[in-house]
Formats: C-alpha cells, structure tokens, sequence
C-alpha cells in the first residue's frame, strides 16, 4: 500500500467529480438558453442533437477512467468542444442589441485573474448584477417583456464563470505543480550529483565545489561559497566557490560579515532578502552593493551538533524575495552536504593520517636500510620477518634468501641461540651482550646484540627485533688500547727504573774513566777496562729500555716507506739468504712520502722480520717473505707476511706486550714488537697481526700520510766544537743531590785545572751564586724540593750572567715536558750517565761562546 498514492488517486476523484458536475451545469445551462422563448415550440434539431451529443460525452467521461480522462490531449478537446458549446449559446441568444457578449467577457476576465474558485464565483455574481442594471434600464438592450429570456442567462452566466475559474484554477493548480516538480527535480538533481561526487571522489575540495556549484544553480545566486570558522569564530577560510574551482585558503576577517557572525552565534540560517533594507548590513552595505549584491543567505553546515562550516550565497535579486521553498531547498541540499562534508573530511583526515603513517613508515625504512647495524625482527617462531640492508652488508646475504629462516642461525654460538630462544619463551629483555656471526664468506665477525620483544597495543607480544652492531674493529682497537696501556704503565716503570739507574751508573763510568787516566799495572788497568766496558753496556740497555718505552724524541723527516724498505732488505739480504728465505717484494711506485724516523722505522722493519726469520727457520727451514706497501684510504699500508707455521689464537693478542716471548731463554726479550709498537703509535699510526696456524702471519703497519713539516723550519746551527778544554782554569759550580756525582765532577774538572764548588740543592746554590761569580753553572734537573727548573727560572731572575753559563744534565731528557723546557731554556743539555770528554766539550762550547742555541749530547 502506498498512503501517498492513496492520497493523490482521493484528490484526483474528487477534482474529476466537480469537473465533470461543472460541464453538467455548463451543459444544461446553455440547453435552457437554446431552449424557445417561454419554453414554447419544439428546439431546432441541430442544437438539439447538439445537446444530447455534449452530455453524452460527459456520461462517457463520467465512466472514463481517471489516467485517461485526465490525458492533456482529451483535456484540451474537451475544452474545445465547451468553448464551441458556448459560442453556440451566446450566438443564439442574440449578439445585437443585448449587453450579454460583453457581460460574458467580463465574466471570463474575472474567472482568469481571480487567485481561486470562491473569488471567481463572487465576481460572477457582481458581473450578474451589473448584466440586470443595464438590461432593466431604458434602453438597455433589454425589456419587461423579456424577463423570462433573461433569468435563462443569469445561470448561463453563473455556470460560465464557475467552469471556466474552475479550469484557470486547475491550470494554476498544474503550474505550481509543474513548479514544485522542477524545484524538486532540481534538488534531486542536486542531491544526485552531490551524492555521485561522494561516492566517486572523497577528494575534499572537489566535493566541495560540486556543492556548492549546485546549490548557486538551484537558488540563482552569483556566488555560494562554503566556509571554515576557526574557534575563536574572528576568521574564516574559504574551502571552495562556486565561481572559481580552483579558489581555496583565502582567509575573510568575520569583522567585514556581519551575517556570517550571526549564524555563528545563533546556529540558524540567516536570509537577508534586501541588502539595503537590513540593518545588520549598515558598516558593509556600500562595499556589498559595489559587488553587485543585494540578496544573502548564510546556513550553518551541521553534522550532529557539530559546526562543519557554512554554506554563503550572494544574489544579484532586489526584485524579488528568496522564496520558502528555496530557502528549504538549500538547507536540505545543505544538510545533505554536510554529511557529504563530513565524509570528505574524515577520509581527508584518513588520508592525511595514511600519508603521514607512509611518511613515517618510508622513514623508518629509510633509517632501517641506511643504518650500518642489521635490524632484524621475528616472528613468534623465530623466524626471519624483516632484515635489512646493513644486515646484506654485514652478514653478505640478500634479504630473501634470510626472510623465514630461524633466527638463531645467524649466530656462532651456542649461547647466543640460547638467550635467543629464552627471549621468545619468557621474553626476558636481552641487554647489548657481545657475540659472534659467521658471514657469507665463512669470516667470523665480533657483534654487540641487543634484543626485545614487540608487542601490540595491548601488550601481547607477536615477534621480537634484535640489533646486531659490529664490534670488530671495536675490539680491535680495544685491544690496541690495552696494549698501549700496558706499554704506558711498563713504560713508566721503565722510566723511573732507567733514571735511578743513570745517577749510580754515571759513577761508575766517571770512575772508571778516571782510573783509566791513571798509572797501573796491566792487570789492574784490565780489570778498570771491563768495569768501564761493563758501565758501557749498563748504559745501552738502559738507553733500550728508554727506547722501549719511547723516552726519547723522533727526529722525522719527510721520507719514502719504499726507500727504508729497500735500505732494511739491503741490511738484512745476506742473512735470510743464509737462512733460505726468499723475499718477495710488491712495493707501490707511486707511495707518497710522509713524516717518518728513519732509524726508528728501519727498527720496527728489523723487528718484524726477525720475528718473521725466527718463525720460518724453526718450523721447516725455508720460506717465503712477502713484504708490500700500498695506499688506503689516506693512509700508507705496510705488510710483512710469511709462509710460516702461523700464530695461534690465544698467543695473538699478547703479541705485543712487553716482555713476552715464545723464544728459548737467551734468545728474545720480548721487547722487539713491543718497541716497534710504540714506535708505530709515536707516528701516529697503528700495527697488527692476522695470522691462522698453518696458514702463516701478517704483520699489517699503518702510516698517515701528512705533508713535509720541515719545508718552512730553518735547521738550528750546529754549535762550534771546543777543543775539549777551554784553555783556562775555570771556577764550576756543580748542583746535583747525587753525593757520588759531586765527588766524580770534582775529581775529573779538579783533574783539569778546574775549581769545582759543589751544592747539593738549589737553596745552597743560590747562597753560593750571591757570593761567588761563576764561570760555569752545572745544573742537575731532577732535585727534591727546588728542581732544576725552578732553580734556573730564580738564576735568570737575580742572576742574569749566570743564567747564561749553566749546562744543564739529566737523565731523563727525552720526557716530552723536559724536552720542552730544555728546548725553550736556550740552555745546553748533556744526558746522565756521560762520558767525561762528552762533559768538557760542553763546558768548552760554552766558554767559547757557541752555546747560545740548546744542545743535546747523547753521550754515545
């Protein structure tokens, strides 16, 4: 059942029924008018037949069902044929003399502008009136005699009027009809497109400006805007007009739109039908009007109770109103565009949150491809879901061929698996513990692993992620740290040990030389020769031990590797031939020079190669020794390897600690890398060994490449050399803490013709020195309670010419601070323990005035 249809067949029925009541009455009204004056005489036949034929065709029309009888077609014949029916009564009424033709005119005019059937019918019944006054009045057309005839066509007038308002009113009737369809066609029309555009596009402005170009066809407006209100309501933002697609982000002070603030304050539309007539419109009238505007409404665009915006149309219309069904037409296109809106904005949102959820997840990804650690994650199981390309870098395998695999089998060892598995069982957090992997390549590879599980929202956890760092050249320069800390710590032991052992040392040697310079026997004078010879190597090992521990300054030059290399092969060829060991040589043409000690990198060679012939003879006899430089990177590669019998796991990182040797006794210190890896690191480089048993050793040295530092240092003077006596008795004050060391000087200076005054500390030597002029001041620098450096500052100060003639001696003159101070003393330096002629040669070059640049003596 449909109610409405119902509804509409009821009217239909009823507007039938007075329909065809009316051409009942309009039939028999014009059959009394055809009828004879007094009803006398027989009608003519036509009009007769003419009658019966009319209200036969009403009976058919009675019985004619209502979609046919209401067919245009008919409709339009049948009002044809009534006209016609009139006609035939007027004209046989008489249309000369009488006033009817125009009182029926009239009645006709009145019928066609009367709103409805009641006025109609009223101006009938005036019009009636006035067809009595005329036809009663002498000479009106019309007499006494006539009065009959004339109450025939009051009703012929009446049924008249009737009929043909009743049919200016069914025409109205289906022109407002036809008006509200096409209004309603319309607004599906707009409904239609608005609801195609959500649904083919949620692109939030193209929604948008098919809205709003709807709602301007469907009102007439010249503009209709949709807008956004931020929440203090002071702007708005322009999301889309009609007149222009491509318009968006302008921004409007609400200060200039009265009429948009009061629908932000009252939530209703605002219809402003007359711009100059409103009074809200006062502050921004003129700049309307110069737009061209004289009609507005503002809908506020709700979704629930929410404000999504507001739709703004601007009319060129002051002749008329903005009717009620316009006005509801657009708040229900406005409603549905809300929702439309609504949509629009939440997939905007949607998208806007996709395209950020992209952005963060391209850079995730782009962190996880260029992160130089693997990022793996799992899955509960354990198997591979994500690997990475630090993890192809590192391990050497291509993302598939992991993705799936189980996890554990990226590590070496046991325990790593373990911890592994113990994670996915009781998902025990795994801290950075350190492990090892096995490459594509079968090389084994230190890594630091950390460890989690991934959990969802809601906390279960649904795989893990591990990060795998690789440490081994980390650990590798840990090692090199420690090694370089044990040196640090022997080296100062050593130190100390080598300067206690210089004061005692430079006795026996000053005695012995004093000895020698005496007459004796020659048992005697052999006994005095092998305590001096003894002294002597007393002195290298110390001097070594010094070396050892790096106590002595480099002298670099800008030299060739290749040259040393060639040099130390040179030095050494006759005993590795001896040894049977043929050398290979794969020295780089075009290595640049750089900064380097020759002695001391031709010391590091010796080393190596030692170590190298010392392995290859004990294992079988002969061998092969490849020795190459090459450039990598900014540095200079030398590589010493053999074909020797390797070096085993747990001895390769000891190699380089003092004192340890795999040698028999008597045959190594355990100095000779240890040495040679303080020299390395004074260049600023770095040595280290690879090596498998069975497969031989690699000795791989470092070496930066850096510019010559010497092109823009002038050389210092060399010093004019005494004759070893000055030629004159001179008077020396000796200041050492060492009794032996006084007593020696006194002897070998007093020897020579000297006077020789003694201090056993720096406030007795400034007692003397404020007493005595002195041609020589020998200066001890290490002394308790005023050193050296302190006593010569004080010298400088209160005793200007003797802080010209001092000497200083040490045995610690290569420390760095020590070197630094003798350097910028400008004072000479001899080193503890020396030898007596090493002494008269340093007092003779300051009496004869070459001493004003320092000097060293090694006294070798």
């Amino acid at each position: 059942m449909n109610p409405g249809g119902a509804i509409g067949s009821t009217e239909g029925a009823r507007a039938k029924t007075l329909r065809l009541a009316l051409r009942w009455m309009l039939i028999l009204a014009t059959a009394l008018l055809l009828a004879p004056p007094g009803f006398r005489g027989t009608p003519e036949a036509f009009e007769t037949l003419l009658i019966v034929a009319f209200a036969l065709s009403n009976v058919a029309l009675t019985f004619l069902p209502e979609g046919r009888a209401r067919n245009p077609y008919l409709e339009h014949i049948v009002a044809i044929a009534d006209t016609f029916l009139v006609s035939l009564g007027l004209f046989h009424a008489g249309l000369e003399g009488s006033h009817l033709p125009l009182v029926f005119f009239l009645t006709l005019l009145l019928a066609a502008l009367g709103p409805d059937l009641p006025r109609s019918l009223a101006g009938a019944t005036l019009v009636s009136g006035l067809y009595l006054y005329l036809v009663t009045q002498p000479g009106g057309g019309g007499g006494a005699d006539e009065l009959t005839r004339l109450l025939l066509r009051l009703p012929f007038l009446y049924v008249t009027a009737l009929y043909y308002g009743h049919l200016v009113a069914s025409v109205r009737a289906e022109q407002d009809h036809s008006r509200r369809v096409e209004l309603e066609k319309t607004e599906l029309e707009a409904f239609l497109e608005i609801t195609s555009a959500t649904n083919s596009t949620l692109d939030l402005h193209e929604v948008l400006f098919v809205v709003v170009q709807r709602i301007a066809v469907l009102v007439h407006a010249r503009r209709c805007s949709i807008l956004t209100v931020d929440e203090g309501g002071r702007r708005a933002t322009v999301l889309a007009s009609s007149d222009d697609p491509k318009v968006g982000g302008i921004v409007l002070d609400l200060e200039k739109y009265p009429e948009i603030r009061k629908a932000l304050e009252t939530r209703q539309a605002v219809v402003i039908n007359d711009v100059d007539q409103e009074p809200m419109m006062k502050g921004v009238r003129s700049k309307v009007q110069a737009l061209g505007f004289h009609s507005i409404i503002v809908l506020p665009l709700m979704f629930r109770e929410n404000l999504l915006g507001m739709l703004f149309l601007r009319a060129a219309r002051a002749e008329r109103r903005f009717s009620t069904d316009e006005i509801t037409a657009c708040q229900v296109v406005a409603n549905a565009s809300a929702n439309a809106l609504k949509n629009a904005m939440l997939y905007e949102q949607a998208r806007s949150d996709a395209r950020t959820r992209k952005e963060t997840a391209d850079k995730l990804q782009s962190i996880l491809d260029n992160s130089p650690d693997l990022i793996y994650t799992t899955d509960m199981q354990g198997r591979l879901t994500e690997f990475n390309r630090g993890g192809e870098v590192l391990l050497g395998y291509g993302r598939q061929e992991v993705l799936g695999k189980p996890c554990g089998e990226l590590y070496e060892e046991t325990d790593a698996r373990d911890r592994m598995d113990a994670l996915l069982k009781d998902g025990t957090l795994l801290n950075s513990f350190e492990t090892t992997v096995r490459c594509r390549e079968g090389a084994i590879k230190d890594v630091m692993v950390a460890a989690a599980l991934l959990r969802d929202d809601a906390g279960n956890p649904h795989g893990t992620v591990g990060i795998i760092k690789d440490i081994t050249d980390l650990k590798v320069a840990r090692r090199h740290l420690v090694q370089a800390e044990k040196l640090s710590a022997v080296g100062e032991v050593v130190s100390g040990v080598a300067h206690e052992l210089n004061n005692p040392l430079a006795g026996v040697l000053g005695y012995a030389q004093l000895l020698m310079g005496n007459r004796m026997d020659t048992r005697q004078q052999r006994s005095v020769e092998r305590i001096f010879e003894s002294a002597l190597r007393c002195q290298k090992i110390v001097q070594n031990l010094l070396a050892f521990a790096r106590r002595h300054p480099s002298e670099k030059r800008y030299l060739g590797l290749n040259g040393i290399v060639e040099k130390t092969l040179d030095l050494k060829g006759y005993q590795l031939r001896v040894n049977n060991l043929k050398v290979i040589k794969k020295l780089d043409p075009g290595l640049p020079k750089t900064m380097l000690d020759f002695n001391q990198i031709q010391q590091v060679l010796l080393n190596v190669i030692n170590n190298a012939q010392h392995a290859l003879a004990s294992h079988r006899g002969h061998g092969t020794l490849t020795i190459g430089t090459s450039v990598r990177g900014g540095t200079i590669l030398l590589q010493v390897k053999d074909d020797g019998p390797g070096i085993p796991s747990e001895t390769l990182g000891r190699i380089f600690d003092p004192f340890f040797t795999t040698k028999p006794v008597g045959e190594g210190t355990g100095l000779g890398l240890a040495v040679s890896y303080g020299i390395v690191r004074d260049h600023g480089g770095r040595i280290w060994a690879d090596s498998r048993v069975g497969e031989g050793a690699t000795i791989s040295i470092e070496l930066p490449i850096l510019g010559d530092e010497t092109a823009s240092v002038p050389r210092e003077p060399v010093p004019p050399s005494g004759s070893g006596h000055p030629g004159r008795s001179l008077r020396i004050l000796a200041v050492d803490d060492e009794p032996v060391l006084l007593d020696l000087i006194v002897d070998a200076l007093g020897r020579d013709g000297h006077l020789v005054d003694t201090a056993g500390g720096g406030r007795e030597a400034l007692e003397k020195l404020a007493g005595t002029t002195y041609d020589i001041v020998l200066l001890d620098l290490k002394m308790p309670e005023m050193d050296g450096r302190e006593l010569f500052e004080t010298i400088k100060v209160r005793f200007p010419e003797a802080g010209r003639r001092v000497i200083f001696a040490s045995g610690d003159t290569i420390h760095p601070e020590t070197r630094h101070f003798i350097d910028g003393s400008g004072r000479p330096c001899i080193d503890k323990p020396f030898k007596l002629e090493v002494l008269a040669e340093a007092i003779a070059s300051v009496v004869n005035g070459g001493a004003h640049e320092p000097m060293v003596s090694t006294g070798r």
